[in-house]
């Protein structure tokens, strides 16, 4: 849960018996609450819860029986475009604040401080919507205030150590809380340990307060440390022992009786039933009983040595749970149409209640002249009025064409009213006016006067500008109201905080890019300015003027003023720009000038003399035409020598296919001749051993013969 302070504090929380006792410390604190502005039933608390009535149009308490009961809108359409015109510069880029150094040594840091501030704002917690509730509360309840802490997230996980020697193991016996071993020793002689690691962590959170939970002392100036500022809510059991404080003691506090039945509340919440509860507790058990808290900053002597020091204190009734001295308080405040020499001023709802109130008469009587103009009420004389009481309920009936039962239909007749509330008209017309004169802001918000375009032919252009700038006058001054007193102090105590508490550095994304942050190296107290961007005007104003400026430094390039500006100024005016054009994210457009390790822009070297640059173009050109010259010169020669070789190799190419082919002829030739002979040699062997087989089978055949042959050889 959240905490303003680091956990476990109790044990810090000074004894009773110093200079001043704890009960004499809650009796003043005590005292104070109840002497606060904004205390309960106090004046400015009635006139808060009014404004919420009259915002949420609920009725008046003087509406009659069967006559109209409209609440006229004055009221919240005037907060609203109040709201939405000087919200817009604080929620239109992603730096809401800058910071500006003064002195060469904090640039880097300033640098570095407005990123990271504009980044827990809007990233680690819902910047736009706790600005936009912020600027709502002062616009409709005089005073809009948040509250800065920082919340503790420090959790003990398990982590394993490994190869530790024996004095190493002793001293982390001793600082750790040991889950695990030792193990060992390893054959190094080493141990290995499991303990319960507790990493420090937390985040800085920005939490808006119900204008019936804020109390400051009616000796509070502005500019000045309150005598008593405090935030008065109820925390259940279990928020309280989250936050550190020991359970027994919070076991022991009386429960919240909600005794005081505050008006502002009841208001907030009508619509939810709330004032049916307000007495009772939420249901649960114990530990979701509520109880009575107050987190207060007040200057007491405490230590009694004379001097009023700045004390924060939390207590429940009379007991305290908290109490240190500390440097700075944790609320921001703003107040949209402050008084001098006060806390509490007025706001625009203050400023238009007369108006919806008589808007509201006037729309009643129009409507009550409406409906009786055309519902007449009928003239029933005795004569026709029917002995069963038939004709009475007739006449009740609003059924068009209904009939009318009677005795006598002469006795009857209309009561007309005339319809006059047309004469009505032109006072809602002036009231609106009026409204508008008192608050500089138009119920059809900060567009163009429709009488501008009404009277296009009457009134010049410049007329227009001159009236539209006035209709927006009221709104820059109460942006630069809000710029100048709370946006600067959150943002302040949001650098004092982030220095003071966060426990190390920490990696976040930055144009597209990780970056480290480690506020821990800042000086809280760094000499800086802060500056609200603004410009009120609309989109069209707004481009036109960024893109003016553009221009002028797109003329001033080229001339010996070029030194007034430099690529940083450049793209700062882009980044106008591309914000008027409601483009937030400009990293994805343009790029951001480079800067070196000292955060010194890179500087590229000055432009040349521009008759140097004439110059030096005609003596390229003079060597470009001699070097084209000397080019084709080569060419040519390369063309006429490449001719020749190709005449050479083409007659050797001949030469040598000619004697390729001769001798072709003479191997194809000769081969001819040789597988010639071959051939004939071949053959002639063949016949030969076919006339040797043709013989020798003759020679058989005769062998044959004479042997089987009868008487003798055929000689004889």
């Amino acid at each position: 849960m959240a905490t303003a302070y680091e956990p476990h504090l109790q044990d810090d929380v000074p004894a009773s018996g110093g200079a001043m006792s704890d009960e004499e410390l809650a009796g003043i604190l005590s005292e104070h609450e109840q002497r606060a502005i904004g205390y309960y039933e106090s004046e400015i608390a009635q006139e808060q819860a009014d404004a919420l009535d009259r915002y949420y149009r609920r009725p008046y308490g003087d509406e009659r029986e069967g006559r109209s009961k409209v609440v006229d809108a004055t009221v919240a359409i005037t907060v609203d475009n109040a709201l939405a015109a000087v919200l817009k510069p604080f929620v239109s880029t992603d730096e809401t604040v800058s910071f500006a150094p003064r002195s060469e040594e904090d640039e880097e840091v300033a640098m570095q401080a407005t990123e990271y501030v504009n980044y827990v704002l809007h990233q680690d917690n819902p910047g736009f919507l706790i600005i936009h509730d912020w600027f709502k509360d002062a616009m409709l309840q005089k005073l809009g205030v948040v509250k800065c802490y920082w919340e503790d997230r420090t959790r003990a996980k398990p982590t394993r150590l490994e190869r530790l020697d024996a004095m190493q193991l002793q001293q982390i016996q001793q600082e750790e809380e040991v889950i695990g071993g030792p193990y060992g020793p390893d054959e190094d002689g080493l141990f290995t340990i499991d303990i319960l690691h507790s990493e420090p962590d937390g985040r800085l959170c920005v939490e808006n307060v119900p204008p019936e939970e804020y109390r400051i002392s009616p000796w509070a100036r502005p500019g000045r440390v309150p005598p008593y500022e405090a935030h008065v809510t109820n925390k259940v059991r279990s928020e309280l022992v989250e936050m550190g404080f020991d359970p027994k003691v919070v076991e022991s506090l009386s429960k919240s009786s909600n005794a005081h039945q505050d008006s502002r509340y009841l208001a907030r919440y009508e619509d939810e039933s709330f004032e049916t509860q307000a007495g009772l507790q939420p249901p649960g058990d114990a530990s979701r009983e509520m109880v009575a808290f107050n987190d207060e900053f007040a200057l007491v002597d405490y230590d009694g040595d004379g001097v009023s020091e700045l004390r924060r204190v939390m207590r429940s009734g009379n007991v305290i749970l908290y109490n240190e001295e500390v440097e700075y308080g944790v609320f921001a405040r703003l107040c949209p149409s402050p008084m001098p020499h006060k806390i509490y001023g007025q706001c625009p709802a203050d400023q238009v209640k007369d108006e919806q109130r008589i808007a509201t008469a006037l729309w009643r009587q129009t409507l009550d002249n409406l409906y009786l103009s055309n519902n007449p009420r009928p003239v029933v004389g005795q004569g026709a009025e029917r002995d069963n009481g038939t004709t009475i309920d007739d006449l009740m009936s609003g059924i068009p064409g209904a009939i009318i039962r009677a005795k006598d239909r002469t006795q009857f007749g209309d009561f007309s009213v005339p319809f006059v509330a047309d004469k009505s008209f032109p006072m809602l017309e002036y009231v609106a006016h009026q409204s508008e004169a008192r608050t500089g802001i138009s119920k059809l918000g900060q567009g163009m006067d429709p009488d501008a375009i009404d009277k296009a032919g009457q009134i010049t252009a410049t007329q227009a500008a001159i009236m539209e700038d006035g209709r927006n006058s009221r709104a820059e001054m109460i942006a630069r109201v809000f710029a100048e007193t709370g946006v600067k102090d959150l943002f302040k105590i949001m650098l004092k905080m982030l220095v003071q508490h966060q426990p190390r550095s920490r990696m976040i994304r930055l144009r597209n890019k990780w970056v480290e942050m480690d506020p821990r190296q800042w000086n809280s107290d760094m000499d800086v300015a802060i500056s609200v961007g603004l410009g009120l005007g609309n989109k069209a104003e707004q481009l036109t003027t960024a893109q003016g400026v553009l221009e002028l430094y797109e003329r001033l390039a080229p001339t010996p003023f070029a030194t007034l500006i430099d690529k940083e100024k450049v793209y700062n005016a882009v980044k106008k720009f591309l914000n008027a054009a409601g483009i937030k994210n400009i990293d994805d457009f343009v790029n951001e000038p480079q800067k070196d390790e000292q955060g010194n822009l890179v500087q590229e070297p000055p432009p040349p003399d521009p008759k140097m640059i004439e110059m030096q173009a005609k003596a390229q050109i003079e060597a470009a035409k001699t070097q084209a010259k000397a080019q084709a010169d080569q060419a040519e020669a390369e063309r006429k020598l490449q001719e020749t070789l190709a005449k050479i190799h083409l007659a050797e190419a001949e030469a040598q296919s000619k004697a390729q082919l001769e001798q072709a002829k003479a191997m194809f030739e000769a081969r001819l001749a040789e597988q010639k002979f071959e051939f004939e040699a071949a053959l002639a062997a063949k016949e030969a051993r076919l006339n040797e087989e043709i013989s020798r089978r003759d020679a058989d055949r005769e062998d044959e013969i004479s042997k089987n042959r009868e008487g003798g050889d055929l000689s004889e």
